[in-house]
């Protein structure tokens, strides 16, 4: 149960476009990145994930752009992938400004059960970023701890705050009625 409500937090986790000033900005018409980029997606179409995180990993060596390491990140959690410990080392420098990474870092953590690691990071997470989505990964968290009430608690500021375009709200609504029948 729990590995597919982290899978649907994976996917909504990697749709913010924020820019961070930290990045490397990659030179317009740069063939050798087109085409790597373009290399790297063929890849993840195809199903060859492996291939796809590394293209990518290659690509965030080269130009230090978080948005790559984010790509590689994704794919190694959605896809149960190998080197999750490697690239969650690797995100560590960035965890701080870049709240996709954090919240992947919060979702590794929580799949390995280091729960308390979780917890101090997605605390942290949300002091700077208020996003619906840390609130559904905090309440995902209790609820692995089988802390219903702060899971429920968590998961109904997650939908308040969700931006209605954005949010799932059948996901959430579900997750609210599990914990309802729990906490009572």
């Amino acid at each position: 149960m729990y590995r597919g409500l982290l899978l649907v937090l994976l996917i909504f986790c990697g749709c913010s476009s924020t820019q961070y000033s930290f990045q490397k900005p990659i030179p317009e018409g740069n063939r050798d990145f087109d085409n790597s980029i373009i290399r790297a997606l063929s890849y993840e179409k195809m199903g060859e994930y492996e291939e796809a995180r590394q293209a990518y990993l290659s690509l965030f060596e080269q130009y230090k752009n978080t948005a790559l390491l984010e790509s590689a990140y994704e794919l190694t959690l959605a896809h149960n992938l190998d080197k999750k410990d490697e690239i969650n080392e690797l995100c560590k420098p960035y965890i701080k400004e870049n709240a996709n990474l954090a919240r992947y870092s919060g979702v590794y953590y929580l799949q390995n059960n280091k729960l308390d690691e979780s917890q101090t990071l997605i605390e942290d997470l949300i002091k700077w970023d208020k996003d619906y989505r840390n609130y559904e990964l905090l309440g995902d968290l209790y609820l692995q701890k089988q802390e219903f009430a702060l899971s429920l608690k968590n998961y109904k500021i997650s939908k308040a705050k969700a931006p209605e375009e954005q949010t799932p709200h059948e996901i959430l609504s579900l997750k609210i009625a599990e914990n309802e029948l729990l906490v009572v």
